[in-house]
């Protein structure tokens, strides 16, 4: 049986180099021992004003509104969403997430593979990227 908890997780906060007002909190899944072979997870928070910059990854996503209220835009519709929805986010489609409240935003990304490439429209900092991958059967990194 493959195990992870999400509150277990130190997650990492990104911001867009061109508005660093606009934070998000999100780290991909460890698991204990071997990961899910055609799966990903990622844990999400948004303070209040945060965002989930536009992006678009590999593959299909399914996102669950833990806490909080978000504005979702997928691929020019927008949505708002509170906590017990789940949106279907089909691969390569442009989207993103505002958290709408006062309170934060917490949320899991379930991907349809555990590979996923994602990519930001702008650069997110502080890597100074906009691609990232993310493989669950990849060996851990030391950073």
């Amino acid at each position: 049986m493959l195990v992870a908890r999400l509150d277990a997780e130190e997650l990492m906060e990104e911001w867009l180099a061109c508005d660093p007002d606009s934070r998000m909190k999100s780290k991909f899944i460890a698991w204990d021992g071997s990961a899910p072979e055609k799966a990903s997870v990622v844990s999400i928070q948004m303070d209040p004003g945060g965002i989930v910059p536009l992006h678009t990854d590999s593959v299909e996503e399914l996102v669950l509104i833990l806490e909080g209220s978000v504005e979702a835009w997928v691929e020019g519709e927008r949505k708002a969403l509170a906590p017990g929805a789940l949106v279907a986010i089909p691969a390569h489609s442009l989207h993103g997430f505002r958290n709408l409240g006062l309170t934060p935003v917490k949320a899991v990304g379930f991907f349809s593979s555990a590979s996923v490439v994602t990519i930001y429209q702008d650069t997110l900092m502080p890597s100074g990227e906009r691609v990232f991958t993310h493989d669950s059967h990849a060996p851990a990194s030391s950073e």
